[in-house]
């Protein structure tokens, strides 16, 4: 979902781990999500959800520059 989303296809690395928010105000699952491009640059989101709770707009919001 995060490659079709994106539109950056098997051009880019996407990894996901299941991780517990700290955050006050955000406890409890969370879902980190790190892609790398071809170039090596490296995005790391953190979303505020199960991985199976996350639906498309959650990937949409990971647009970051």
């Amino acid at each position: 979902m995060v490659r079709d989303t994106l539109g950056g296809g098997v051009q880019f690395l996407v990894s996901e781990r299941k991780t517990i928010c700290t955050d006050p105000g955000c406890e409890g699952p969370a879902t980190e999500t790190r892609i790398v491009t071809l170039g090596l640059h490296e995005i790391r989101a953190l979303v505020r959800k199960k991985a199976s709770d996350i639906v498309r707009n959650d990937i949409v919001a990971l647009q970051i520059g």
